[in-house]
């Protein structure tokens, strides 16, 4: 239309371009929005408008994906602090038990054998025997406790404790249940260790399924 013309050759008067170059450049800017409004007359002014519409309802609808991005993640640092928190909670509690266990235990094996051979029945009849009771009895408990002791003083390396924990814990219960199947030792005593020993197993194991696993760069 002439209108439109007219609005060509002042904006191509005004800023030295052509109106071919106008029209061209509002035909570049066209978006299947504004050629739908103005099919019939396409590459004119009012689809520089539809695309500048459409460029800020793009624009806010960003803005808005942004913004929801960022409640939803800060929602989710919280409940992860949460959780990292209640987790070292329980961890605590879980390594105090652990040493009140193994650490007296330990202890009573290494400097007094003779409560081994009344609560247990095992008795040394040589000084090596004795000796080796201290060791296998109190020294390897009393370890046990002194790692657990170690790490509740530096969580860092709690994943290594459950670690140890699983395989010793695992070993000790499936050897102390093929000796019950074999040599028939049914007391109170080989039913309370074997019950620890598996809980130690199966809580280690459970912790090592529940806690992210460390990052190792190659």
């Amino acid at each position: 239309p002439d209108g439109i013309q007219w609005i060509h050759a002042r904006s191509s008067h005004f800023y030295n371009i052509s109106p071919r170059q106008m029209s061209d450049n509002y035909s570049s800017l066209r978006t299947p929005k504004a050629d739908f409004v103005n099919k019939d007359r396409p590459g004119s002014p009012m689809d520089y408008f539809s695309r500048q519409v459409t460029l800020k309802s793009n624009i806010g609808r960003t803005a808005r994906t942004q913004i929801t991005g960022r409640v939803r993640s800060t929602f989710l640092i919280r409940e992860m602090s949460l959780w990292r928190k209640m987790t070292m909670k329980l961890a605590k509690v879980y390594l105090s038990f652990m040493v009140l266990v193994w650490l007296p235990w330990g202890l009573i094996c290494i400097f007094d054998i003779d409560s081994i051979a009344q609560i247990i029945g095992v008795v040394g009849t040589s000084p090596s025997g004795n000796t080796d009771i201290r060791v296998m009895y109190g020294g390897v408990q009393f370890g046990v406790g002194l790692m657990a002791l170690f790490v509740l003083f530096s969580p860092r390396y709690f994943n290594n404790l459950l670690f140890c924990l699983a395989f010793l814990g695992s070993s000790m219960a499936l050897s102390r249940s093929y000796g019950l199947m074999v040599d028939g030792s049914s007391s109170v005593y080989t039913w309370g260790v074997v019950s620890f020993e598996y809980f130690v197993a199966i809580s280690a194991i459970a912790w090592l399924l529940v806690l992210p696993r460390p990052q190792h760069s190659d």
